[in-house]
């Protein structure tokens, strides 16, 4: 056996083809952000860093199908652009809950009357 001058002695680690293709082959498989399934190259549709299986990439509160790419992330989930801005958007984009105008009947703001000079 070979061993060095200070009495240790070394073994080589031997590692056969079939395990090396086994760990790159694992490095390789990504695992679905939304089913947590193993997502294979072969079928993976790839947004946002995240690798997701075709069917699992839909929008998170109406279920419509994505394109990569073509949508926002809120929370780790992908929305549509749609319900991303209707739900956490600017408040302009979002439709007024009251259709009251400013000195109609029941309205608490104040109207400035012209003043007749």
């Amino acid at each position: 056996m070979p061993s060095d001058t200070k009495g240790w002695i070394f073994t080589p680690k031997i590692t056969s083809a079939v395990q090396l293709n086994k760990t790159r082959f694992q490095k390789m498989i990504s695992y679905c952000p939304i089913c947590a399934k193993p997502v294979y190259f072969a079928e993976r549709k790839r947004s946002l860093g995240k690798d997701y299986h075709p069917l699992c990439l839909k929008c998170y509160r109406c279920k419509r199908q994505l394109s990569p790419g073509q949508h926002a992330e809120y929370d780790e989930k992908p929305y549509c652009n749609h319900c991303y801005l209707q739900h956490f958007g600017p408040r302009g984009t979002r439709r007024p809950t009251s259709r009251s105008t400013p000195g109609a009947a029941g309205s608490n703001v104040p109207v400035e009357k012209p003043s007749s000079t």
